[in-house]
């Protein structure tokens, strides 16, 4: 008997939870059946990223460490595929990408069934995984400037190097891009990147570069790269000296000085979001005064600074307010900060919008704490809550905040109706929301204050993309009331938008099926644009239950809007059904190419895909007609380029090109 025969469940118990879940799921649990049944209940979940549903996470960031043969084993085969919608589909491919084990990507290449976007080279690319994109680089991946940034972001010089020398190979194209990167490279606070990018390529770090470190906290990163930029945009020193700071008269600031100051502001406003107080108030002075004084100053009354008009300054202040209370670090004490440079009274002009724009709450309402911080803002700059609570209803609406919303309604005195569109859009805005609150729990909260929910909501929820959860909620018996949205007729014309826009989004079977259940005709082409395998399958069943007859072909115009979301395994499911227009619905390689652009190259991939498989259907003859489709979308691509090239005078960056390096070599292979 083995030593491991020997433990007993609660030692075994105890092992595997100092082990990394995906290892019991993946490994322990399969050291023998005894193992296996002490741990069946509790491990069962073999996790691959974060949530969906949490808001602060990147959903292509995979989890750590990641379980390759388990997913290989299970991923690579196309069955697991058929119930996920496009959207799942596509997110799972990213997180194979940003794996970085090659074979795990090659597994979801093959089955993933949609196409092949340039997100995913992105997440390859935030991985740091060379290998995985050198392999879609192979593939013709679409390529955005997001995978330059994220390369960068990473700290991988390799990865950034890679995609610089197969994408932006031109010199336009090469400039273009190492401003892109040098925006990442702040973002992640990488000055190795910068050394390169200074010593080796000749850049120098702009505004966008020292902004982006100051706003993801990189202090050091920060305060290396800031003095050259401030010396370029440094205030003139005062002329009269002595005396308070004179009003900044907007009609006194010259006009070279208002370009320089905004600089100065908005670098601030970085500061004020992501760095820590001390930071703050270590380049407060130099970065939001519009003149340096001579000589010292002697204390002036607080907010003398304010006085006089100035649209620029007041627009400023408001967006160094609202850096400052949405901060993750020091939030509190960066608005004691400037209400001590400020004082209550202009502070309290700012958040009235008595002056400037008023304050943003889109980043405080991000934070868990939203609640803590609405109270502690409400405390210190007493009057200011009339002015802000609708507003911060909004935002806790958007992002699931339901203990903010009823604080607002409850103890604030705010009063809303169910059709107040401002807080209709607030709960709709916005895909996610806190996990554990998410956006059923604020429509809980709404209907016990007197919301009446109704079909016209369910459709104009389905529309602004509320969670699934949610419209589940408004499809239940708890939701929405029937007849409190108009006639029964009218009623069918809500509910049947709502299937439509909830398809078309990659709404899962479970939805699908609420929705039915309240009267909505099943939309079997919406099916197709964003669900599954699974789900079409589901539609085709509900349709011929319903009708008794063969089920129709979809329309050229509903099988283009397939075509445009890139599900190709709706694509096909349709096709070998017979379901797809007979012929003239598929655009022609020239049509796809006049519109080209390398971050859509996806489409024209996908329009040779189709060819060729209509060509291998009618005729057998695949090899002749693919390496002929190829030659013709070479040929057009390349025209399309010059044409670009003429167009721009000769200048054709990144940003502009029909395609780049790696997608011509990807279009020649074609032809062998």
């Amino acid at each position: 008997m083995s030593n491991w025969k020997r433990l007993t469940p609660e030692l075994i118990s105890e092992i595997a939870a100092r082990t990394p879940e995906n290892d019991v799921c993946t490994s322990l649990k399969l050291v023998d059946s005894e193992t296996a049944a002490v741990l069946r209940e509790r491990y069962r979940t073999v996790t691959l990223g974060p949530k969906p549903e949490d808001d602060d996470v990147d959903k292509s960031s995979a989890h750590k460490p990641w379980p390759g043969p388990a997913f290989v084993a299970h991923w690579g085969r196309p069955e697991p595929w058929r119930a996920l919608t496009l959207r799942q589909r596509q997110r799972l491919l990213c997180l194979a990408a940003n794996s970085g084990h090659v074979a795990s990507l090659d597994a979801a290449l093959a089955n993933s069934g949609t196409a092949l976007l340039w997100e995913v080279l992105a997440a390859a690319a935030a991985s740091g995984s060379a290998a995985a994109c050198a392999r879609l680089l192979h593939g013709g991946c679409s390529f955005g400037v997001r995978a330059l940034v994220s390369a960068a972001r990473s700290g991988d010089l390799q990865v950034l190097q890679l995609l610089l020398d197969r994408a932006c190979a031109g010199s336009n194209s090469r400039q273009a891009a190492l401003m892109v990167a040098a925006s990442g490279a702040g973002a992640g606070g990488h000055d190795h990147m910068f050394e390169w990018l200074q010593r080796d390529q000749g850049y120098s770090p702009g505004v966008r570069d020292v902004e982006e470190a100051a706003r993801h906290g990189h202090v050091e990163l920060f305060e290396r790269l800031l003095p050259p930029l401030l010396e370029r945009h440094a205030p003139p020193v005062e002329v009269q000296e002595g005396g308070g700071e004179d009003p900044a008269a907007e009609a006194q600031v010259p006009p070279y000085e208002r370009r320089r100051r905004g600089v100065r502001w908005q670098l601030l406003a970085a500061v004020a979001r992501g760095c820590p107080l001390e930071v703050l108030q270590r380049h407060y002075d130099a970065l939001w005064g519009w003149q340096r004084r001579r000589a010292a100053a002697p204390t002036a009354e607080l907010g003398n600074e304010f006085e006089g008009t100035d649209v620029g300054r007041d627009f400023a202040a408001s967006a160094l307010l609202s850096s400052a209370v949405g901060s993750s670090v020091d939030w509190a004490a960066k608005l004691g900060f400037l209400l001590s440079r400020w004082g209550v009274r202009v502070t309290g002009q700012l958040l009235r919008e008595e002056r400037g724009n008023g304050l943003s709450l889109d980043g405080t309402s991000q934070q868990p704490d939203y609640l803590h911080r609405l109270r502690h803002m409400y405390a210190a700059v007493p009057g200011c809550a009339a002015a802000i609570n609708r507003q911060a209803a909004q935002c806790a609406a958007a992002r699931g905040r339901a203990d903010a919303l009823v604080y607002l309604l409850d103890e604030c005195g705010l009063r809303l109706t169910a059709d107040d569109e401002g807080i209709e859009r607030g709960v709709g805005d916005m895909f996610g929301g806190d996990a554990a609150l998410c956006h059923t729990a604020v429509l809980q909260a709404l209907q016990a204050r007197g919301w009446v929910f109704t079909a016209a909501h369910a459709a104009r929820a389905a529309v602004r993309s509320w969670r699934g959860d949610a419209l589940l909620w408004l499809a239940g018996e708890e939701g929405a009331v029937p007849g409190a949205g108009g006639s029964a007729a009218q009623e069918r014309v809500w509910w049947c938008a709502a299937f439509t826009a909830a398809a078309q989004r990659g709404a899962g079977v479970r939805l699908l099926e609420a929705l039915r259940g309240r009267g909505a005709p099943v939309d079997l082409a919406a099916v197709a644009v964003g669900g599954s395998e699974e789900g079409l399958e589901w539609a085709a069943a509900q349709l011929r239950t319903e009708r008794d007859e063969p089920l129709q072909p979809l329309s050229p115009d509903q099988a283009m809007q397939v075509f445009n979301a890139g599900n190709t395994a709706a694509l096909g499911w349709l096709r070998a059904r017979g379901l797809l227009p007979q012929e003239g619905w598929l655009p022609s390689i020239q049509d796809v190419c006049l519109r080209l652009r390398a971050y859509t190259f996806w489409k024209l991939q996908l329009v040779l895909q189709l060819g060729n498989a209509a060509a291998d259907q009618a005729v057998g003859q695949l090899g002749d007609a693919q390496a002929a489709a190829a030659g013709v979308a070479l040929q057009e691509v390349t025209q399309a380029a010059l044409k670009d090239i003429d167009r721009t005078g000769g200048v054709l960056v990144l940003f502009d090109a029909p395609a780049v390096e790696h997608q011509y070599s990807w279009l020649a292979r074609q032809l062998l």
